[in-house]
């Protein structure tokens, strides 16, 4: 996207609360703290979010205006990261994985590599939390490059986890920069066994 429509995003979305599946997943997480992994952290909301509940947290974003919030950030635990999650080396472990509303921007011929790799970062009783579009996304009608999955093949990735919950979302709803458009969301927290 262009720049100008991820500042738009950052502003609209700043100052909004963490993001509900992540909320939902903290508590049925049994580490209270540990090494979390915020893919697409955007604007932050997630990782201070994960911050504050005490665990440390590397965010990961690809573009320019992350960093501009990133900045603001002074936690010790925090490490920011400006890379497309596919360039990102994985060199440790990680206790929580959340990656809301940005797997499904990996190129297609890229998504396989990537989502393995962030699943051998996960360490065994750690949870994923994040979610994938649809085939009837409406976005699947003009975008070429995006991943686009079925729930079957959601389900396919995580066969080595414990499914904890499973939504599958289809609605009208506005993006955050206010357009309506249909949904189709995948939205998983699962236990890697």
């Amino acid at each position: 996207m262009p720049s100008t429509v991820w500042e738009e995003y950052f502003k609209k979305t700043g100052n909004n609360p963490p993001r509900p599946l992540l909320v939902k997943a903290l508590e049925r997480v049994s580490k209270k703290s540990g090494n979390a992994l915020d893919i697409g952290a955007g604007a932050l909301n997630d990782t201070k979010y994960l911050l504050n509940n005490g665990w440390d947290v590397v965010a990961i974003d690809s573009s320019k205006e992350f960093m501009k919030y990133a900045t603001h950030v002074t936690d010790k635990k925090f490490q920011a990261v400006n890379l497309p999650i596919e360039k990102y080396q994985f060199n440790k472990t990680f206790s929580l994985i959340n990656a809301q509303f940005v797997l499904s921007f990996i190129k297609k011929d890229l998504f396989k590599h990537a989502l393995d790799q962030i699943i051998s970062s996960l360490e065994s009783g750690g949870i994923f939390c994040g979610n994938f579009f649809g085939q009837e996304d409406e976005r699947n009608k003009v975008e070429t490059q995006m991943t686009f999955l079925t729930r079957k093949e959601v389900e396919s990735l995580f066969k080595d986890f414990q499914i904890i919950s499973f939504n599958e979302v289809r609605e009208n709803a506005k993006t955050a920069a206010g357009k309506m458009k249909y949904w189709h969301v995948h939205e998983i927290i699962a236990m890697k066994k």
